[in-house]
């Protein structure tokens, strides 16, 4: 497969964003802050997003000290807000680290052997804003069915909850106010109470994460119908051209199936059931 990296912001999705916000200058409790990255409808599996998550009530999963490591990553991207007014958020060219190739391409291949592959359900997510006030990230909360194992040794292990990574979210911060960040992606993530197969991206491969334990999302298959179910842009154009070896398939075969995929690109099979 062909691809072309660019590792200026660790989310998998495609092309240049560019943003720029308008000052803030409400200071009422009621006051929504709106920052978008496109004025389109976004699509229905990302509707989540827009679900308000209250940061006054809400818990960590993580330890402080973890928190500060994943903070540091994001409070770098989204430059801290230093005027105690609160005059607003800027966001620049935030870049993507993958853009894939218009040229159809094998479904799979061997390169990339540092990206995890793993059958997981979403179980739940949680909102975080940066510590300079900067911006707001996402975590989805995963829940781990099955393990891959690739030529790297992975330390994942079924039953094991991790967290995937996401720029943006919508949330009511510590004073009351309403904000809304780059929550209207036209890429496709997934979908909380559904099961995935899932390329995921350790942060260890972006960013110094150190202790962060955390990963980011690539390629996802929906598996929740039963049937196999491309959601990526290019995966979904495999199977429309009818090149795909898994979409369309029963969910019960692909274990077996994509172990094959493995074994015959050089990678091992099954590692945790």
């Amino acid at each position: 497969m062909e691809w072309v990296a660019k590792t200026t912001f660790p989310f998998l999705f495609f092309g240049l964003v560019f943003i720029v916000s308008p000052p803030l200058t409400a200071q009422s409790s009621q006051a929504m802050t709106v920052i978008s990255s496109s004025s389109r409808p976004i699509p229905a599996i990302n509707l989540w997003r827009k679900t308000l998550v209250d940061l006054r009530t809400q818990t960590d999963t993580v330890s402080p000290d973890v928190r500060a490591v994943r903070d540091a990553y994001w409070n770098s991207r989204f430059p801290p807000v230093t005027d105690e007014g609160g005059h607003g958020y800027f966001c620049c060219d935030t870049g993507a680290i993958i853009v894939r190739s218009k040229v159809r391409s094998p479904e799979f291949t061997a390169a990339n052997t540092n990206y995890q592959w793993v059958i997981g359900t979403f179980e739940s997510y949680r909102v975080y804003q940066t510590s300079g006030r900067g911006g707001l990230y996402t975590e989805m909360n995963i829940r781990i069915d099955h393990v891959f194992q690739q030529r790297q040794p992975t330390n994942l292990n079924a039953g094991q909850l991790i967290d995937i990574a996401v720029r943006g979210g919508m949330a009511q911060d510590q004073t009351g106010k309403v904000i809304d960040f780059l929550t209207s992606d036209q890429a496709p993530l997934i979908e909380p109470g559904h099961k995935y197969l899932m390329q995921i991206i350790p942060c260890s491969l972006v960013t110094d994460c150190s202790t962060g334990g955390y990963f980011f999302l690539g390629r996802r298959w929906d598996l929740t119908s039963g049937v196999v179910t491309p959601v990526d842009e290019f995966d979904v154009g495999i199977a429309k051209d009818g090149l795909s070896a898994i979409s369309g398939k029963p969910t019960d075969m692909l274990i077996e199936t994509f172990q094959t995929i493995l074994s015959q690109l050089g990678i091992s099979g099954s590692h945790n059931n």
